[in-house]
């Protein structure tokens, strides 16, 4: 009696009766983060979807880009020289052996991975910002801390995030490539805008309804007065020009966040500004928006000048 074992063919791997080898694609994950946004852009259910699917998609590609310069460098733990040596004594055998063995190594986490696709040059320091981003807010998501700001998702991942994946993707794949998709794309990050710099105006018109009610000394005496900094921060410009009060009362601090991994503390680093007279506070992302967007805004040609000294850039949390 012959016994005939059932196949099915999947997606992503084959099932042959209680097993399935998967074979997982980063473009299958990107393809399917763009459809959800296109599809459901309005729909928070899809939108989410599409920041889990393109995170996935872009620590799939990090990864498979890194193995391909050195399989060590997917090593949760690993310092230069260990790199270095790992290049010399080609590693990836004993890499799969130890993967599959009963007590696995730990792979390297998403932060550190980027920061080292940045280091060997497989992405630049700008796209290492977009997808830090994307990361933290698959992680809110998974860990229920999420609140979306839903324009500004569509313009992460229709404007910023999907483009970058794309070139990553190798060449002779052509699921991507349909110019009308992403054509939509554009489309939906340009009609986001709108909303982001809306928003932001809302935001000021409150606080500069808080400079409207003091007196000359008291704005003078506030914008003379200590930046308040928390433990650890540090001060980079003092007097900037605040996009709310427009009085020159802006400090731009910098610092690092302290998370315990279990196995030992990560450090994020972030920036903020905070403003002396009208009490406005700017995040790393709100920062980030008034500068893109600071032509849209009624004292936007002064902020650029004022602002020009402070050149917003990504810190390492280890300088911090």
């Amino acid at each position: 009696m012959t016994t005939h074992i059932k196949k099915e063919r999947f997606s992503h791997g084959t099932y042959t009766g209680t097993t399935i080898s998967l074979s997982v694609h980063p473009e299958d994950f990107l393809k399917e983060a763009i459809d959800d946004l296109i599809k459901g852009s309005a729909d928070m259910r899809m939108l989410v979807n599409s920041i889990i699917k393109a995170a996935v998609s872009a620590e799939l590609l990090m990864k498979q880009k890194l193995m391909g310069i050195c399989p060590a460098l997917l090593l949760e733990k690993i310092d230069d020289s260990g790199i270095n040596l790992a290049r010399v004594y080609e590693m990836e055998d004993m890499v799969r052996k130890e993967a599959l063995s009963s007590n696995p190594i730990k792979t390297v986490r998403f932060e550190i991975l980027l920061k080292r696709a940045v280091a060997y040059q497989v992405i630049e320091e700008k796209d290492k910002e977009f997808l830090t981003k994307l990361g933290k807010h698959r992680n809110a998501i998974l860990h229920h801390k999420e609140t979306i700001d839903a324009d500004k998702i569509r313009i992460l991942l229709a404007r910023d995030t999907f483009p970058l994946l794309k070139r990553l993707i190798p060449s002779d794949s052509i699921i991507l490539g349909d110019r009308q998709v992403w054509e939509t794309l554009n489309k939906i990050s340009n009609d986001s805008i709108p909303g982001v710099v809306a928003d932001m105006q809302a935001n000021f018109a409150e606080h500069k309804k808080v400079r409207s009610g003091l007196s000359a000394k008291e704005i003078s005496d506030r914008t003379g007065a200590a930046v308040q900094k928390g433990e650890g921060e540090i001060i980079e410009q003092r007097d900037l020009l605040c996009p709310a009060c427009n009085e020159p009362s802006m400090a731009a601090l910098i610092g690092a966040d302290a998370e315990d991994e279990g196995d030992g503390m990560m450090l994020t680093a972030y920036s903020r500004m905070e403003c002396r007279v009208c009490g406005l506070i700017l995040d790393d992302d709100d920062i980030e928006d008034v500068r893109n967007y600071s032509s849209m805004l009624e004292n936007g040609e002064e902020l650029s000048v004022s602002w020009d000294k402070y050149l917003y850039a990504p810190i390492d949390p280890f300088d911090v």
